[in-house]
């Protein structure tokens, strides 16, 4: 959760990790 703030979806975040 880096860009929690720009993203809306801050808990996909993590799973959009390779």
């Amino acid at each position: 959760m880096t860009n929690e703030a720009a993203k809306p979806r801050d808990e996909w975040d993590l799973v959009e990790l390779p």
